[in-house]
């Protein structure tokens, strides 16, 4: 995803007013989201894959507030990833509006022989 995906995706949202199946909103303007497993591991194991949007409050229809640090935020996302069975590498793409940062992490499919994706620490089941 380039910065003109993000930004149209951004848009998208807002104006639906609504997640989709491969599309997951979190706001990330005060810090890490914690609880990201369950979406990695769904996400990872759908044919499509799926998008975080951090950067949007999903409890005030999707208003832009911005994340509070996209080099954290990504570094933090990462560790999450790697401890999911397979590891999961997701891409990320940094946008900036009015002084806001939004940042997309893209979780890719897991290969069907692979699956399912799960968190390391609780097992398979």
């Amino acid at each position: 995803m380039v910065e003109q995906e993000l930004r149209a995706l951004i848009q998208q949202i807002q104006t639906r007013g609504c997640e989709e199946q491969t599309t997951e909103v979190k706001a990330a303007h005060g810090g890490c989201p914690e609880r990201l497993y369950d979406t990695i591991s769904s996400f990872s194991n759908q044919n499509s894959g799926g998008v975080f949007v951090f950067g949007l409050n999903e409890k005030e229809t999707n208003k832009k507030v911005g994340v509070y640090s996209a080099q954290d935020l990504q570094k933090r996302v990462m560790e999450y990833c790697e401890q999911m069975t397979p590891v999961v590498r997701p891409v990320f793409t940094v946008y900036d509006e009015d002084g806001m940062v939004f940042v997309s992490a893209e979780i890719p499919p897991v290969d069907i022989t692979e699956r399912p994706c799960f968190k390391t620490a609780k097992g398979r089941l």
